[in-house]
């Protein structure tokens, strides 16, 4: 007899296996689509007839009533049915047939037939990839529907099938119950996140300063009037592989029509800017929700895309308030993202300088890489505008700008389930033009708050660090500029993020080893963790900022790349072998090279061997083969002359 328990196991296995299920899709058909005839009925319309109203919602909806008669017409909406899992172009019925005999002979224990058959489905599946991928190079067909094709092969896929979620203690398979509780999750960010009893007095006065040193004579930012040739020229420049947004009229419909459409659509700009009545139809927006990582069942670990009208983009474009910032030097020096000739390359140059001077004086650099939670979805209109005004923005821009912000909406779409459309009471709108602007002017004057240390800022990501030969000296004046930013962020609707929030010391490794310190640093009475090594705007920085650990991790992640070559490359004509190096494998050897560029011979060496290999399976050669020769007629510099 024994005197054990039983032992007893709970295994969840929700979502182990994916649902075999189809959806139905809806889209646009335009195999007999004709331009030609498109434009001839288009230009018969009556599109004057919308200079007699005086309303932009109005005027915008008998626009759109106008241009999709005529395209419906043209393009018919039709609806099919599709798999989740889309069957690759190049299988054909002889590979079924195949398949089949070989599972046939497996089931029947006949060794001999299934080993036939099964040779036979890989040499058929091997002619067949090989024969599309040399098809589609030699139709001059666009290099998309390769790269499309490419990606089946990676791990690197963008997961957009959500069959499981919880939120608020709810949980659904439902894709429409899905696709709410995701929407109500990004919809009220920003009421989790801010604490109203935390929220303190916005103060102004150092921005004040700020503004009236750049712009003494108060000049006043006003919306012109757009001419029809602005919005001709911008038609004409869209960019036709960009998705529709919620009113389905994509940006290649649109150039096409450019030549028909460019007066009723300028009437219509001039109308909102006269009257600062943003459109509403410009304002709603469709949300994809993309894996990001972690716990597939929770909503935070899936990023919100966002797509907005391309006609909103037509008329934020024209609303210049960059030329009106860069006239007057209004945006920091501090601020390197949405800013032109300024780069992630540039923000870690600058940082790298500094950090590498300090080194060479003896000094120790204490930095902290701050987190802040949804920034950009936490933005306070109502400070935002009132920021806008002491930039010298006029009563009548800002009234539009207003009504660019508020009543805003979005829906979610899973497949073909649409959530229900929720308003968005807080940030900038993503997926604009504008809203990355308005972003770092809401943001732009957080580095006048800095008393001791140097910040540093990239969109949302800041950095902070303070130098000297005293670790304590620099703990004081980082938690003192903490503490200010800290203010600044209960002012401002802003939240830092205490866990994600790390600081490192930066120096030789003779000058840490001597100190024998971390720093000490509290955000809300908790302990920042210390790191060793932090990823800043894409490059692994360390201590001693030699970029052993960068290094390690882009030569783990060009070896993936090249392997996954050398398995498909049987399949793909030599012209597609040297795309897939240029956008797969270059960009990540490269990416900020002249920051990580200085490291020892024998690091860089490890990417040199790595070039050699890529080169040699492009071009399909023995391992021992010279790789001087290869690489001229690759046209390739190596990686020391990058």
């Amino acid at each position: 007899m024994s005197d054990h328990y039983p032992i007893c196991i709970t295994r969840s296995t929700k979502n182990l296996l994916e649902k075999k299920t189809h959806t139905t899709i809806e889209y646009r058909d335009y195999k007999k689509f004709d331009e030609r005839n498109f434009l001839q009925d288009l230009a018969d319309v009556k599109f004057d007839e919308i200079e007699n109203l005086k309303e932009p919602n109005l005027a915008l909806d008998q626009f759109y009533k106008l241009l999709i008669n005529v395209l419906d017409k043209h393009a018919k909406v039709k609806s099919k049915r599709v798999k989740y899992k889309s069957i690759p172009k190049w299988i054909n019925s002889e590979i079924n047939e195949a398949r089949h005999n070989r599972d046939y002979y497996h089931k029947k224990g006949d060794t001999e037939n299934y080993k036939k058959w099964r040779n036979a489905v890989t040499e058929l599946i091997r002619n067949a990839k090989k024969n599309y991928y040399k098809e589609l190079i030699e139709e001059n067909k666009c290099t998309s529907d390769i790269w499309k094709h490419l990606i089946e092969f990676t791990s690197n896929k963008n997961e957009t099938n959500i069959n499981f979620m919880t939120h608020n203690g709810i949980s659904s398979e439902e894709p429409t119950e899905i696709a709410n509780m995701y929407n109500d999750f990004i919809t009220n960010i920003s009421k989790t996140l801010i604490d109203d009893n935390l929220r303190e007095q916005l103060e102004t006065s150092h921005l004040k300063d700020f503004i009236n040193s750049k712009n003494p004579m108060n000049i006043k930012l006003t919306f012109d009037h757009i001419t029809d040739e602005e919005v001709f020229r911008l038609l004409s420049k869209l960019n036709i592989n960009k998705s529709a947004g919620t009113d389905n009229v994509g940006p290649r419909i649109l150039k096409i029509a450019a030549p028909v459409i460019f007066k009723p659509l300028a009437y219509i700009i001039n109308l909102s800017i006269a009257t600062c009545i943003f459109p509403d139809k410009m304002k709603e927006a469709k949300i994809t929700p993309i894996y990001k990582k972690g716990d597939k069942s929770i909503p935070g670990n899936y990023r919100p895309i966002s797509i907005l009208p391309t006609l909103s983009k037509i008329f934020e474009k024209h609303l210049a308030i960059r030329n009106y910032l860069n006239e007057f030097d209004l945006l920091m020096k501090e601020q390197s993202g949405f800013r032109e000739h300024h780069s992630c390359m540039s923000a870690l140059t600058k940082m790298t300088e500094s950090w590498l001077s300090e080194m060479d004086k003896g000094n120790l650099t204490g930095t902290v890489y701050l987190d802040f939670s949804k920034a950009f979805d936490l933005v306070n209109h109502e400070i935002l505008l009132k920021k806008l005004q002491l930039y010298q923005f006029d009563n009548s821009s800002l009234h539009l700008l207003r009504s660019y912000l508020e009543n805003r909406s979005q829906e979610v779409r899973l497949g073909k389930c649409i959530s229900n459309k929720t308003e968005l009471i807080a940030g900038v709108p993503q997926g604009s033009v504008l809203g990355p602007l308005l972003f770092i002017l809401f943001i732009n004057d957080m580095p006048l708050i800095v008393k001791h240390s140097v910040i540093d800022i990239f969109a949302d990501d800041a950095t902070l660090q303070n130098s000297s030969n005293k670790i304590d000296k620099i703990g004081e004046n980082l938690q003192t500029d903490i503490n200010c930013i800290q203010t600044w962020c209960k002012q401002n609707d802003m939240v830092l993020n205490e866990t994600k929030t790390k600081s490192m010391v930066i120096g030789t490794k003779q000058r840490i080893s001597k100190s024998n310190q971390n720093l000490a640093i509290k955000i809300n009475d908790k302990n920042i963790q210390n790191s060793e090594c932090e990823k800043l705007l894409g490059v692994l920085v360390d201590q001693n900022l030699d970029f052993d650990q960068h290094i390690d991790y882009v030569c783990k992640n060009t070896s993936s790349k090249i392997a996954l070559l050398n398995r498909i490359k049987k399949f793909l004509p030599l012209q597609t072998r040297k795309l897939y190096y240029n956008a797969y494998i270059l960009p990540v050897m490269d990416y900020c090279l002249t920051i990580w560029g200085s490291a020892p011979k024998f690091q860089l060496e490890r990417l040199h061997k790595l070039q050699k290999r890529a080169a040699r399976t492009i071009l399909e050669v023995p391992p021992e083969t010279p790789s001087l020769p290869l690489f001229e007629q690759l046209g390739w510099l190596n990686i020391y002359n990058v």
